[in-house]
């Protein structure tokens, strides 16, 4: 089995479709990812236990709790950590975003941040990106 991945990509899986670009989070290189399951019946999901989480830790937490997770949106740069309730809206807004270009619900679509903490994500460079990677092909 081990010897049949070599060389596959992420979307080499049937029905798993990911896709990545750059929207400005950072300098360069890209920073946000989208990884979608629309077939996916069942999730799992390991969280850190420290008691300082980010507001994208405990949502995608909570939502995991509520079904099945099948869409993530990721991005790097940014840690939306220490942000308070505005970083929590942000969270739930990028879901938000996502789960209504995708036809899912919002606690369908989990989020995932890692970067630089205590700065709020850059919603109008989140939102650009979601459109362009959720955008219908040309």
């Amino acid at each position: 089995m081990q010897d049949s991945m070599i060389g596959k990509t992420l979307t080499d899986i049937p029905g798993v479709f990911a896709s990545g670009c750059h929207c400005g989070i950072k300098a360069k290189g890209l920073d946000l990812a989208l990884i979608y399951l629309p077939g996916c019946s069942a999730c799992a999901g390991v969280f850190t236990r420290n008691h300082f989480r980010a507001p994208c830790v405990e949502y995608s937490r909570k939502i995991m709790t509520q079904g099945c997770i099948k869409a993530i949106v990721a991005n790097s740069g940014n840690a939306n950590a220490a942000t308070g309730n505005e970083g929590m809206r942000n969270v739930q807004k990028t879901a938000a975003l996502a789960a209504d270009r995708l036809a899912l619900k919002p606690s369908e679509v989990a989020v995932a941040s890692t970067g630089i903490i205590g700065k709020q994500l850059p919603m109008q460079k989140i939102e650009a990106g979601l459109a362009k990677l959720l955008s219908e092909p040309k």
